[in-house]
């Protein structure tokens, strides 16, 4: 190979390795601001909006609940992870988009975040009083929490 060859490859080289580095970084730090705001939202220092524009915190949205508990993952393959919340009534999504803080899907306490392999989404189960009545449906997200 020529010289000038080897140079062109050489930095096409250092070029990839700096732009899978930085995208690396902005990954990371959009993840930490997400989880900062997280964790605002759960001590009680932020608000969350629906989608009516209403505005709630924490204590508004889970009242009188001891029996709460939450995780963090990506539910809509968006790359984004967002905060899943359930108590022993209800279970809401909710996303950090542009430093705010939305509801994506609230439910019920029959319903439960699945992620196994292609199958990403919230399975609703309730067994009924008499037998064979179960009822149960999946919801999957598209991209973005849509």
């Amino acid at each position: 190979m020529t010289k000038i060859k080897v140079k062109k490859i050489y930095v096409l080289f250092i070029f990839a390795i700096i732009l899978i580095i930085t995208i690396f970084i902005c990954g990371r730090n959009i993840e930490k601001k997400q989880n900062k705001i997280y964790e605002q939202f759960l001590n009680g220092q932020i608000q969350v909006e629906n989608k009516d524009g209403k505005k709630y915190l924490i204590e508004e949205l889970f009242k009188n609940s001891d029996d709460i508990k939450y995780l963090i993952f990506d539910i809509d393959n968006d790359g984004n992870q967002e905060l899943h919340i359930r108590d022993t009534r209800s279970y809401y999504i909710f996303k950090s988009r542009k430093d705010k803080l939305e509801i994506i899907y609230d439910g019920t306490s029959y319903e439960y975040p699945i992620a196994k392999e292609n199958l990403i989404g919230v399975l609703y189960y309730r067994e009924g009083g008499a037998p064979f009545h179960e009822t149960y449906y999946f919801t999957r997200f598209q991209e973005d929490g849509k």
